[in-house]
Parts: C-alpha cells; sequence; structure tokens
C-alpha cells in the first residue's frame, strides 16, 4: 500500500504543484485567516493572548506577499472586520503592527 505522503515526500513536489494551484492554496489560506480573525474562537476575554498574535503574524506576513498587487481587497476586509466587535478590532490593530514590523525589519521568512 502506497502513502501519498511517502509517495510526495520520496519523489518530490514538482511535478503535481503548479502556478494555478499555488494561486488557489494562496485564496484559500487568506480566506481562511480572514474567516478566522472575524469569528474568532473564543469571546474576546477568553481568547489566548498566544492565539491572537499567531494569527496576526500569519496575515500580515501574508500581506507582505501578496498586497496590494495580488490582494487588493486586504484593507477594505480589515475595515469591514475591526467593525465586527472588540476581539476582531484587536486582531486587525495586531495585524496592522505586525504588518508595520515586518516591513520595518524586512524579514519575510516563513511563508
Amino acid at each position: 500500500m502506497h502513502c501519498p505522503l511517502v509517495h510526495i515526500s520520496f519523489y518530490g513536489l514538482g511535478r503535481f504543484v503548479t502556478t494555478e494551484f499555488i494561486y488557489f492554496l494562496r485564496q484559500v489560506l487568506k480566506q481562511f485567516l480572514l474567516q478566522f480573525i472575524e469569528s474568532g474562537t473564543l469571546p474576546f476575554e477568553s481568547e489566548q493572548a498566544m492565539i491572537k498574535e499567531k494569527a496576526s503574524v500569519l496575515v500580515a506576513q501574508l500581506a507582505v506577499r501578496e498586497w496590494p498587487q495580488r490582494w487588493p481587497t486586504l484593507t477594505d476586509s480589515l475595515g469591514r472586520i475591526a467593525n465586527c466587535g472588540h476581539l476582531q478590532a484587536e486582531l486587525v490593530v495586531r495585524v496592522l503592527r505586525n504588518l508595520a514590523e515586518v516591513s520595518k525589519v524586512g524579514d519575510t521568512g516563513i511563508l
């Protein structure tokens, strides 16, 4: 029995990954992260600081690579999300802070 992950790790991803597939994955990731920031996982007081920080770092890291050319709706989406509640507004502020820090340092290390 062959496991797809073993096959991919042994033979590599080169023949499976296309430009369209990467574009699709980025679109799914952007949509998921914005939905996660908008809906949250817990009420404002209960959400762990680590979860808030990591979610905002991921959005900022992705925005460095995608915005404004391939993510023109980012600022509109963040504005809409910030109006949803206290947790969402805090997360949007964290995203903007992390985006400024990443842009200042020039660190584009994880995505």
